[in-house]
């Protein structure tokens, strides 16, 4: 039988009737999700992506539980907003668009961080920490010590910005460390944001806020990479320890 979209608000209205019996109920979720992973695997490839990808059923699973069993109802199908069809092909295609943003994040991170190793430049030897570190936000210990330590304020958020770790602080808090360090509040601007201990942050950190990028490659090479490396984070990682 063909997958018109009778079918799909027929299945969906099923899942949705508390009265609809439990067995039939699970029978039409079934047949919901059937459909949901053929759709996924089209869109992968329209995507270029392998149809079975690692993450292609998380998709599904996401979908499935935002369509029927999301705390939010707001978030949950509707009938009355529309058919089933249009709703859940929607919510595929924007689960895949983000996780392969998120994957193509974290390989730049990666690719970032393999290039620095190999730079021959005078920042090659700053200590920098795996992909994922970038991602884990501070502990309260650690920024208590950050504050304390990486004075003064501006020269703590140009480190903090060119070693790409400004994304593990709280927004609150690193609102407060630029009015401390009186630098503009929408600081580091989006082509900067998460960028990494990559070639040429330093100097366009110089660049926009109108200091010498001699200054501060000097701050980083002097206080930065002693900073970074007195983290207890950085000292806990595998091949960081003392």
């Amino acid at each position: 039988m063909s997958a018109g979209k009778e079918d799909w608000d027929d299945l969906a209205a099923k899942v949705l009737d508390p009265s609809t019996p439990p067995d039939v109920r699970e029978q039409a979720a079934g047949r919901v999700r059937e459909r949901l992973e053929r759709m996924a695997r089209r869109v992968c490839k329209q995507y270029g992506l392998d149809p079975e990808h690692c993450w292609a059923d998380e998709v599904v699973s996401d979908t499935l539980k935002q369509c029927f069993y999301d705390d939010d109802p707001n978030k949950r199908y509707d009938p009355s907003r529309g058919h089933f069809l249009p709703f859940a092909r929607t919510l595929i295609q924007r689960k895949i668009v983000d996780r392969l943003r998120q994957e193509q994040k974290q390989r730049q991170i990666t690719k970032e961080l393999g290039n620095r190793k190999r730079s021959e430049s005078a920042e090659a030897d700053l200590p920098f920490p795996p992909g994922w570190y970038f991602q884990e936000p501070f502990s309260q210990a650690e920024l208590e010590m950050i504050e304390q330590q990486w004075q003064p304020p501006r020269d703590r958020v140009i480190v903090a910005v060119c070693f790409g770790i400004h994304g593990k602080v709280p927004a609150q808090r690193w609102s407060r460390w630029l009015r401390e360090a009186q630098i503009d509040p929408s600081f580091p601007p989006p082509e900067l944001d998460h960028a990494g201990p990559q070639h040429g942050i330093q100097t366009r950190v110089a660049e926009h806020l109108g200091i010498n990028p001699a200054t501060v490659a000097q701050l980083v090479k002097r206080k930065g990479k002693g900073w970074l490396a007195g983290l207890p984070s950085i000292q806990d990682l595998r091949g960081y320890r003392s």
